[in-house]
């Protein structure tokens, strides 16, 4: 008898929801051209396209910045006797990917 790996059937499965899902979306929708602007206006996404982006190069910001705080506090905690060697690594390294 057969027997599928493990994961198979799941798989199988999600891509199965995915696919009906998109054919019930896509042959359910409206024809025509899509207008993403607010009440139609032309032209009124522009502040919030600046504002999401502005957003967004926060956000990743942020993550360089944590990530680079965890290098720091993992080469502390995983090295004592030669800490500051590794934590001036840990910086170096920062300082690379910042610039």
């Amino acid at each position: 008898m057969f027997h599928p790996r493990p994961g198979i059937a799941g798989l199988l499965v999600g891509i199965g929801l995915l696919a009906a899902l998109w054919f019930l979306i896509y042959y359910t929708r409206e024809p025509g051209p899509f207008n993403l602007d607010p009440q139609g206006r032309p032209g009124a996404f522009e502040p919030f396209l600046t504002k999401y982006l502005r957003l967004g190069e926060f956000i990743v910001w942020l993550g360089h910045r944590f990530n680079c705080a965890s290098y720091r506090i993992i080469g502390i905690s995983r090295a004592k006797r030669n800490s500051a060697v590794v934590l001036h690594l840990a910086i170096g390294f920062c300082l690379g990917v910042a610039w």
